[in-house]
């Protein structure tokens, strides 16, 4: 039941954050990305637990853009992110809202990229990882390389915790490949 209500709340989130206020009207996203992690050991107070991460993103851009030196660009967008993290023991679905910040060649072919999302987790404790609250942050670096037109391939270093809100904190650290189409 309660992985049903997580579904709910997140899909809700979605809509409502895609749909913007009743006559409002909203940019259409302008990518989508896939973020895969199929192993990656849990390192942290006792934790010796392989987990799984999936993650689907949508991303709006800021208006804001600013040159930098060789002509390189910086851009932000607004990234609106759902997935899951699973191992052994259970899952939980993940629901995040946050800026990223682009550092992007000429070209746009090769792109460097931080953000931070804050990020509701549906079940604290997906098995033998207890992540103290519902309440997370995630927050990455990473490398994108455009593949062809709009058809991006990247890697990222993320942290996932609760910045300490709770006693227990053990952290997620996982590298994870992106795949990611724009238009």
């Amino acid at each position: 039941m309660r992985q049903w209500i997580g579904r709910g709340v997140g899909g809700l989130m979605l809509v409502a954050l895609y749909a913007g206020p009743v006559g409002a009207e909203l940019p259409a996203p302008h990518a989508v990305g896939l973020l895969v992690l199929e192993r990656e050991l849990a390192r942290g107070s006792a934790l010796t637990r392989d987990y799984e991460q999936r993650e689907v993103y949508l991303a709006w851009p800021f208006r804001w853009t600013h040159p930098l030196n060789g002509g390189w660009q910086a851009r932000a967008e607004l990234v609106v992110a759902a997935g899951g993290i699973s191992d052994d023991g259970g899952h939980a679905f993940t629901w995040s809202v946050g800026p990223t910040l682009f550092m992007a060649t000429p070209t746009d072919r090769l792109s460097l990229h931080a953000g931070v999302r804050p990020t509701y987790i549906s079940n604290t404790d997906p098995g033998p990882i207890d992540l103290g609250i519902h309440l997370q942050f995630t927050s990455h670096v990473g490398i994108m390389l455009r593949l062809w037109r709009g058809l991006y391939f990247g890697w990222r270093l993320q942290h996932i915790s609760n910045a300490g809100l709770a006693s227990v904190n053990p952290g997620l650290n996982p590298s994870t490949a992106e795949f990611r189409l724009a238009w």
